[in-house]
């Protein structure tokens, strides 16, 4: 009876750990606001609406196509983490591994501002 008592209480942490724990540990967004690009940013436009969402590795060379100035991104697994507010924004490409910002850029109303780029 214990046993199952136990196992009861234990299906559940365990399904509840793997819901909210990332597998590689890493933080995107975190990631991303360490880039000093990303910390102006925000600074500026601190009501930003931030997304992250994992691409695969497959998904990788054709976000690299819509981001011309990110071309090049490494054919692994990438958070793409957005900031936008009302016009202005960021996008941040962080390895999923690494927790690493490889490109990040900037833009206003669609006009390129700025760009960081590890690639």
């Amino acid at each position: 009876m214990n046993a199952r008592f136990f196992l009861f209480l234990l299906l559940p942490a365990l399904l509840f750990i793997g819901c909210v724990t990332p597998g590689s540990g890493v933080d995107p967004v975190l990631s991303a606001k360490a880039s000093s690009q990303i910390q102006t940013f925000l600074n500026e436009h601190p009501n930003a609406k931030i997304v992250a969402v994992l691409l695969s590795p497959e998904q990788v060379p054709a976000r690299s196509k819509e981001f011309p100035e990110c071309r090049g991104l490494p054919t692994q697994p990438m958070y793409e983490v957005t900031f936008d507010e009302a016009g202005t924004s960021a996008v941040a490409f962080v390895n999923a591994d690494k927790g690493q910002a490889i490109c990040v850029v900037v833009w206003i109303y669609g006009t390129f501002i700025s760009i960081f780029t590890l690639i």
